[in-house]
Order: structure tokens, then C-alpha cells, then sequence
């Protein structure tokens, strides 16, 4: 049975270079974003629920080709919602072997609004706030 790795956390937190870096050294393992499938639909990041749920179905069925295909899947999304990761590991509890790295470890909400502030992308500071209240 493959492997899925869902690298978790609010924004900022480092998600995605660790799961860049950890695909650079594990051979036969993919990386799958929910926030490129919305960059790719929207060319922003957008928070319109129909994107986002058109996002994560598409994030799903690539999740299950590259399963098919006989790779190791990294997934990395905020999962800011409860709703959401139960809805993520229903669906691939039986399909792989699924494994969670949160990536918050020690940092401090402001920590995390200074990383923000020298993105590329930046979410905000009341972005930031709200999803490190409900991590």
C-alpha cells in the first residue's frame, strides 16, 4: 500500500518547503497542493467555496492516479477546518497509508504574521489570525 503524507498547519508555518524539500530526496513520492489546483482555477487564492471544493476534487483524483501509478503522495493544505481534513482521511483511510506533519511546532502567531509578510503570496495578518486561533 502506498504512502500519503498531509503536511498540516496554518499558512506561514513552512508546509511547503518541507514538502518540497522532502520530494527533492524521496524518490517515487509526488507533491500535491490544494492551493496550486487554486491557483490554477482562479489565478488567485481564493476563499469562494465552489473553488475550493472544485479544488480538493481535483486534488483527490489526482491523489488516486498517483496512487495508482505506485507513487508516495505528499498532500500539503492548511486544513484549517475540521470538516475538511475528516473529509480528506475518510476518503483515503482504505486507498493508502496515511501519515500527519504539522508543521506549526514552536512558532508564535507572530512569528508567523512576520514569515507572511516576506511571502510571495501573502494571506494577511487577519488570515493568519484566524486560522492559528482554530489550529
Amino acid at each position: 500500500m502506498q504512502n500519503i503524507l498531509l503536511y498540516i498547519g496554518p499558512p506561514a508555518c513552512g508546509k511547503t518547503t518541507r514538502a518540497e524539500e522532502f520530494i527533492k530526496i524521496e524518490e517515487n513520492t509526488v507533491l500535491v497542493s490544494n492551493d496550486d489546483f487554486k491557483d490554477l482555477l482562479t489565478r488567485s487564492r481564493t476563499t469562494d467555496k465552489r473553488v475550493s471544493k472544485l479544488a480538493s476534487d481535483s486534488l483527490y483524483k489526482t491523489v488516486d492516479e498517483a496512487l495508482a501509478n505506485k507513487f508516495d503522495v505528499v498532500i500539503h493544505n492548511t486544513f484549517c477546518y475540521k470538516s475538511v481534513l475528516d473529509r480528506t482521511i475518510k476518503y483515503f483511510k482504505n486507498r493508502a497509508n496515511l501519515y500527519f506533519i504539522d508543521c506549526l511546532g514552536t512558532l508564535t502567531l507572530e512569528q508567523l504574521i512576520e514569515r507572511d509578510s516576506n511571502r510571495v503570496n501573502k494571506v494577511g495578518e487577519k488570515v493568519i489570525t484566524n486560522f492559528y486561533t482554530i489550529w
